[in-house]
C-alpha cells in the first residue's frame, strides 16, 4: 500500500464527506487513494463534494461509490459503511433496478427519471420512496467512460404531501357536508376610534384545532393576540377590510406564531362578524418552494453539463437551453427559441427530425433521433438527440401542462469509427489475401534464415579446423627459410607461403558469413572510403567498365571495419564485372537512407531506423528468383569453374549482418542486379587513423607456457616461439596447463587457444592463472570466435587476442606489446619518489589519465597523485570524453591503443573541450606526425620518466602561455 501523507487539495473543505475521505482506508477500495485517482474524477468528486444538492459518483468497472454530505440523509445507516464500495453492495436491493440505468451511463447515455417509485430498505424495514435523478457518463481524458454522475433528490416527502394536498383540496370541496376543514367566526374588537385591532373566537369546529394546534374549547371567547401571540397585524387587517368594505376574500397566508400556512376564504356576516373557511398547506407550499429550488438546482446542474441540454412544452417549442447550445451554435436564445432550433439542423435531416420530434409529442412517448447540427464556424456534427417528457403533476410549465427535458450528445467520432469500420468491411477480403501474401514472405524469409544460420555454424565450424592446418602448413614454411637455399628455392617457399595466405583468405570469408570473425569497428564516411578506392576499383573493374559513383554530399557516418568494407566494396565491383562480361556500366551508389516500420517489415533482418546504404549496381545478365533463392549461400556460384569461389556475396553478407546491417538484392534476368547495403548510422565523429609504424619482429628470453589441443599447432607455435628466443612450455589441454602455473614454475605469458575440449574452459584457466601469477599476461589465439572473449562480433576489454593463422612477426609484435605493458606497469608499482623530490617537482597539474588496463591505470594515477597532481582516471575515450563535458583539465596522459576510439581521436576531440597538452604513452614508436603540443611517453616507463615528461609540459605550457 503506497502512504500518502497529505491528502489532494480537491478534498479540502466539502464538509463531512471530505473529511470522511480524507481518513478513509482506501486499500481496499477497487479506485485505490484520492491522491492517485484520474483528473476527471478528482475533479467531480471536488465538485459533488462542494454541492448542497445529493450527489453520487460511481467509478470504475466496480462502481465505486462516492457521495456528499447532502445524500447522507438517503442512505440513512448505510452511511457507515457506503463509501468506496460497489453500488450493488451498498444498495442490493434496488441494484437489479438501477444496474441497467447504470449500464446505459457507462454506455456513454445520460438519463433522467422524476418521481421514481423505489422500495428500500433502510431503517430495518423495506419502505416506499419516490426520487427524481439523473445519470450522466464522466469521460476521462481521453474521452472513454470511466464512470457515472448521479444527481438526485428524494421526492418522497414531496408525492406525500401531493396527496396530501388533493385529500385537503376534497374536504374543502365537501365543507359544507361535513365541515372537516377548520372555521371559525371572529368578532371585531375595536378602538376608541372604532377601527378594527383585533378579533375574537366566538366558534370554532373542531377540525380548528387541527389544523391550528390550538384547543378549540380554550381559544374560543379569547381574542387572537391572546390565543396567538405574536399574530401578525397584517392578518387583523386583511380580516378588518372584509368586515369594512363587506368584500370577501380568498387568500393564502403564513403564521410565523403557528409555524404554519394557510389557504383562507373570509366572509362578512354582519357589521361586527365575520367568518373563516381555512386549510393548512405547510406542506403544499414548503414542496412548490422545494420545487423552485429544484428547478433552479436541475439547470444550474445542466449548465454545468457538457452536453448540449434543452426543454420544451406540450406544443413542442423549445423555450429554454444551456450555455452549450450557444457556445457550439454561436446563436443567441432569440435565434433558437420555439422552431428556431432548426435553422441549425443540416437540411437533408431535417425533415425525420421534425417528423420524430412531432410523433414523440402526440405519444408522449421518449423522443430519439440522430441528426447533423451546424457548429458557428459552418461544420456541422453528428448529435444523438434524447427527450423525455415529464410527469403531468411535475410540469412547471402551466401554460402547457407539459415539460420535456432533452439532450444533444456529440456523436462525431462514433459515427467516424463506424464508417472506417464499413470501409474496413469492405477490403477485408482484400487486406485478407495481402495478409496472406505477406505471412507467406515472411514463412519463407524465416525458413531461408535459418538455412543460412545452419549453413553459418557449418562454415564456421570448417574454417576453424582449417585455419588449424594452415597454421601448421604456415608455420613450418616460414621455420624452413633458414634452411633453404638458392632463389629458386626462396621462390617456391614464398610461393607456398602465398598459397598459405590465400587459404587464409578463404577461411576469412567463410568466418565472415558465418558472422564469426572478429571485427574492429571504428566510426568512418563511407564517401570518404568509396572515394580513396576509386583507383584500385577502376583497375579490378578494367578499360571496358564504366565506373559511376554517386555518393549524397550530407552522408551519414557509420560504425564499420573499414577494412572489411573495402573488401565487401570490391567484391560486389568483381560480381558486377563478371555479371556484364567485362564490359558496361557499373554504378556504386552512397545514400542516407531511414526505414519506417512498414517498409522494415518487407526486408528480412531489418530494423526500422535511419541508415547509410551503399548500393552496387550492374547492367548485367541478373538472377532468376530461384538464383536469388540461394545468392548468399557460401560456395554457391553461377560463374563457370575455375572463376569464383562461391564466397564473395556470402562474405559480405556474413560482415553486414554482424554489423547490424542487412543486405538486400534486387535484380531481373536480362536487365542487371542491385546489391544494396543498409549500415546503421552513427553519430559520432568521424575516426581519424594515424598508427604508428610497427617495429620489427623481435623476440626474448622470458618464459612462455603454450596451450594448444592439435598437436601439429601446438609444435608449430612451440617451433616458432623457441625461434624468437623464448623459453617454452607446453600443454596439450587446459587442465594439464593449469597443473604447471600451479606448481609454481615461474611463467611470463600464457598462449592459449580459445577452443579447448574438456570442463575447464580457456576463459577459466586465464583467470585461475592471473590469481595464481598476477603478473602473468595472457594470449588467446583462435581460427573461430568464441563468446567466451568475443561478443557481438568486438574483443572483450582487456582481452589481447592473435588470429589463426597467423605469421612469424604477427606473433613477435604481439608478445613484446604484452611485455611492454607488464613492464610498464612493474616500473608503475616502484616506491613513491622521496618527498624532497616531490617537492622539487613542477607545479600541480589537473590530469585526465586514459588507459583501458585497469591494474595499470590504478598504478599510474597513484605516481602521479604523489607527485602532486590532481588526477581524474577513465577506462576508455568514451568516458574520458564524459569526464571532460563535466569539468576541464591541463594535460590529457592517454595510452594510443585504446578500445572503441584510439588515444590519437580522443587527443583532437580533447583539445576542442580545452586541453592543450596531451602527453600520449604505448609500447609502440612514437608518431612523427603530432600536432603541437603533443608529447611522448614509451612503455615501460619509470617514475623518473614521467616526472620528466610532466616537466617538459610544464616548461612548454609557461613558454606558450
Amino acid at each position: 500500500m503506497t502512504h500518502h501523507a497529505i491528502a489532494p487539495r480537491f478534498l479540502d473543505g466539502g464538509g463531512d464527506m471530505a473529511a470522511a475521505m480524507r481518513a478513509h482506508d482506501w486499500s481496499r477500495s477497487p479506485i485505490g487513494h484520492p491522491a492517485d485517482w484520474p483528473p476527471t474524477l478528482a475533479s467531480m468528486a471536488g465538485m459533488i463534494l462542494g454541492s448542497k444538492f445529493p450527489m453520487l459518483l460511481l467509478w470504475g468497472p466496480e462502481c465505486a461509490f462516492l457521495y456528499n454530505d447532502s445524500y447522507i440523509p438517503v442512505l440513512g445507516a448505510r452511511h457507515g459503511d457506503a463509501l468506496g464500495r460497489p453500488m450493488s453492495a451498498v444498495w442490493p436491493e434496488v441494484w437489479p433496478e438501477i444496474c441497467p440505468i447504470v449500464a446505459s451511463a457507462y454506455a456513454g447515455e445520460a438519463s433522467f427519471f422524476e418521481n421514481l417509485p423505489v422500495t428500500l430498505e433502510r431503517n430495518g424495514f423495506p419502505e416506499q420512496a419516490w426520487f427524481m435523478f439523473s445519470f450522466s457518463p464522466l469521460r476521462d481524458e481521453n474521452g472513454v467512460v470511466g464512470g457515472a454522475l448521479c444527481v438526485c433528490a428524494e421526492t418522497t416527502q414531496h408525492v406525500i404531501e401531493k396527496t396530501s394536498l388533493h385529500r385537503s383540496e376534497s374536504r374543502w370541496r365537501g365543507l359544507f357536508g361535513n365541515m372537516q376543514e377548520a372555521f371559525f367566526v371572529g368578532q371585531a374588537v375595536r378602538d376608541h376610534a372604532d377601527k378594527m385591532v383585533d378579533f375574537r373566537f366566538l366558534e370554532c369546529n373542531p377540525a380548528f384545532g387541527r389544523q391550528t394546534g390550538l384547543d378549540p374549547a380554550t381559544t374560543i371567547g379569547r381574542t387572537a393576540r391572546e390565543a396567538i401571540p405574536g399574530l401578525q397585524q397584517s392578518l387583523i387587517d386583511t380580516y378588518a377590510q372584509v368586515v369594512e368594505t363587506g368584500e370577501p376574500n380568498d387568500f393564502e397566508v403564513d403564521i410565523p406564531a403557528l409555524e404554519r400556512c394557510y389557504e383562507a376564504r373570509a366572509r362578512r356576516q354582519s357589521p361586527q362578524l365575520f367568518s373563516v373557511l381555512f386549510l393548512e398547506i405547510t406542506a403544499r407550499v414548503a414542496a412548490d418552494k422545494a420545487l423552485r429550488a429544484s428547478e433552479q438546482r436541475f439547470r444550474t446542474l445542466a449548465q454545468a453539463m457538457p452536453d448540449q441540454m434543452w426543454t420544451s412544452g406540450a406544443d413542442g417549442k423549445l423555450n429554454w437551453f444551456n450555455d452549450r447550445v450557444f457556445d457550439y451554435s454561436g446563436r443567441g436564445f432569440s435565434q433558437l427559441d420555439g422552431d428556431g432550433w432548426g435553422s441549425i439542423v443540416h437540411p437533408d435531416d431535417l425533415p425525420a427530425v421534425l417528423r420524430d420530434w412531432s410523433a414523440a409529442l402526440a405519444g408522449g412517448d421518449p423522443y430519439r433521433s440522430n441528426f447533423r447540427l451546424r457548429r458557428a464556424d459552418g461544420a456541422y456534427r453528428w448529435f444523438h438527440a434524447r427527450g423525455l417528457p415529464v410527469p403531468d403533476d411535475s410540469a412547471s410549465d402551466s401554460a402547457s401542462g407539459r415539460l420535456w427535458v432533452g439532450i444533444n450528445t456529440d456523436i462525431q467520432d462514433q459515427y467516424d469509427a463506424n464508417e472506417a469500420l464499413q470501409r474496413m468491411n469492405d477490403t477485408l477480403e482484400l487486406r485478407v489475401a495481402e495478409r496472406g501474401a505477406a505471412l507467406e514472405a515472411a514463412h519463407s524469409a524465416l525458413r531461408q534464415s535459418q538455412k543460412l544460420e545452419a549453413v553459418g555454424k557449418l562454415t564456421g565450424g570448417v574454417a576453424h579446423d582449417f585455419n588449424n592446418v594452415l597454421q601448421v602448413i604456415g608455420g613450418n614454411l616460414q621455420l624452413l627459410r633458414p634452411f633453404v637455399g638458392g632463389a629458386g628455392g626462396h621462390a617456391r617457399l614464398d610461393g607456398a607461403i602465398a598459397g598459405v595466405e590465400r587459404g587464409a583468405k578463404l577461411a576469412s570469408q567463410l568466418l565472415a558469413f558465418a558472422r564469426k570473425q572478429p571485427l574492429e569497428p571504428v566510426v568512418i564516411n563511407p564517401g570518404v572510403l568509396i572515394a580513396e578506392l576509386g583507383d584500385m576499383l577502376l583497375r579490378s573493374t578494367g578499360e571496358q567498365v564504366e565506373l559511376e559513383t554517386i555518393i549524397a554530399a550530407d552522408l551519414w557516418n557509420t560504425l564499420i571495419d573499414p577494412h572489411q568494407l573495402e573488401n565487401s566494396l570490391l567484391n560486389l565491383v568483381i560480381n558486377g564485372r563478371d555479371a556484364m562480361d567485362g564490359a558496361g556500366k557499373l554504378t556504386i551508389e552512397a545514400v542516407n537512407a531511414e526505414l519506417a516500420e512498414h517498409d522494415a517489415r518487407r526486408q528480412p533482418g531489418a530494423a526500422a531506423g535511419q541508415y547509410v546504404m551503399l548500393a552496387v549496381s550492374d547492367r548485367g545478365s541478373g538472377m532468376s528468383e530461384e538464383v536469388l533463392q540461394n545468392a548468399v549461400e557460401p560456395f554457391f556460384t553461377t560463374k563457370p569453374e575455375g572463376h569464383g569461389t562461391g564466397l564473395g556475396l556470402s562474405m559480405v553478407y556474413g560482415f553486414v549482418t554482424q554489423s547490424g546491417g542487412h543486405l538486400r538484392i534486387d535484380s531481373k534476368v536480362g536487365v542487371g542486379t542491385s546489391v544494396r547495403i543498409y549500415l546503421p548510422r552513427s553519430l559520432a565523429a568521424p575516426y581519424v587513423e594515424d598508427v604508428p609504424a610497427p617495429r620489427d619482429a623481435v623476440g626474448g628470453n622470458e618464459t612462455i607456457l603454450v596451450v594448444e589441443d592439435d598437436a601439429q599447432v601446438r609444435a608449430i607455435g612451440v617451433a616458432l616461439l623457441a625461434d624468437l628466443g623464448y623459453r617454452v612450455l607446453e600443454a596439450p589441454d587446459a587442465g594439464r596447463a593449469l597443473a604447471i602455473i600451479d606448481s609454481g614454475l615461474p611463467v611470463d605469458l600464457l598462449f592459449t587457444d580459445v577452443v579447448m575440449p574438456g570442463a575447464l574452459r580457456s576463459p577459466e584457466l586465464a583467470r585461475r592463472a592471473k590469481l595464481a601469477q598476477p603478473a602473468l599476461e595472457v594470449l588467446f589465439t583462435s581460427g573461430y570466435t568464441e563468446t567466451g572473449i568475443v561478443h557481438a562480433g568486438r574483443l572483450e576489454s582487456g582481452v589481447a587476442l592473435l588470429s589463426k593463422p597467423y605469421s612469424r612477426g604477427d606473433l613477435a609484435r604481439k608478445i613484446r606489446h604484452l611485455f611492454a605493458n607488464r613492464d610498464h606497469r612493474l616500473a608503475l608499482a616502484a616506491p613513491p619518489m622521496p618527498a624532497a623530490a616531490v617537492a622539487a617537482s613542477p607545479a600541480a597539474l589537473s590530469i585526465l589519465m586514459v588507459e583501458d588496463n585497469a591494474d595499470m591505470r590504478e598504478m599510474t594515477a597513484e605516481v602521479l597523485a604523489a607527485l602532486g597532481h590532481q588526477v581524474a582516471s577513465a577506462g576508455s575515450g568514451e568516458e574520458a570524453l564524459a569526464l571532460l563535458a563535466q569539468r576541464s583539465f591541463d594535460v590529457l596522459l592517454t595510452d594510443v591503443g585504446l578500445p572503441g576510439i584510439t588515444g590519437y581521436e580522443l587527443a583532437e576531440r580533447a583539445r576542442a573541450h580545452g586541453i592543450d597538452a596531451v602527453l600520449f604513452a604505448s609500447g609502440y614508436g612514437a608518431s612523427s606526425d603530432l600536432p603541437p603540443g603533443s608529447f611522448w611517453l614509451q612503455k615501460p616507463f619509470s617514475l623518473d620518466n614521467i616526472e620528466a615528461a610532466l616537466a617538459r609540459i610544464a616548461a612548454w605550457r609557461q613558454q606558450t602561455s
